[in-house]
């Protein structure tokens, strides 16, 4: 009895009416052309315009002469990478590094120290510390220490404010 009510459970629901993970459905062996170009789009549309910014862009430092007509184009570049986010920041933020020297918009010395700056160095010092201070712990171990010592006396956190102040 109970092998017959298996049986129907599976004629109700069949290979036709049952949802697959494919893109494309078992019935066909292949796929049109225009299915699978909006197959590879749909999955590397990131990729894509990686590649096809630069070169759309391309006419803006081949028309017109001059470093700031190219340094237009890399920023243009960087504007697109940016908003979109086609790759990370922090490459994207990298790109004049590479870019500026090898369109000789700025030698490689002047470029890397633009990023080298002391308000940018103290800036990175800060972050690595938040991220150590964050990686041990140490918010969590203050909390517990603090309530530890206070307790859940309003007196006596009173006190200890008031000595912390002095």
């Amino acid at each position: 009895m109970a092998s017959n009510n298996i049986s129907t459970l599976e004629g109700v629901v069949d290979d036709a009416n049952r949802g697959t993970t494919y893109f494309f459905s078992r019935s066909r062996t292949s796929a049109t052309l225009c299915q699978r170009v909006q197959l590879f789009l749909s999955i590397y549309w990131k990729s894509c315009l990686v590649v096809a910014t630069p070169l759309l862009l391309l006419p803006i430092p081949i028309l017109y002469e001059g470093e700031a007509f190219r340094c237009m184009y890399v920023v243009l570049i960087m504007a697109t990478y940016w908003v979109l986010e086609l790759l990370p920041l922090p490459v994207t933020s990298m790109l004049p590094i590479v870019l500026f020297p090898t369109m000789g918009i700025l030698d490689s010395d002047k470029t890397c120290a633009s990023y080298m700056k002391e308000t940018n160095m103290m800036f990175m010092g800060g972050l690595m510390i938040a991220a150590g201070v964050q990686h041990s712990k140490l918010p969590k171990r203050v909390a517990l220490w603090t309530v530890q010592v206070v307790g859940c006396s309003h007196r006596r956190s009173a006190h200890l404010l008031l000595l912390l102040l002095l």
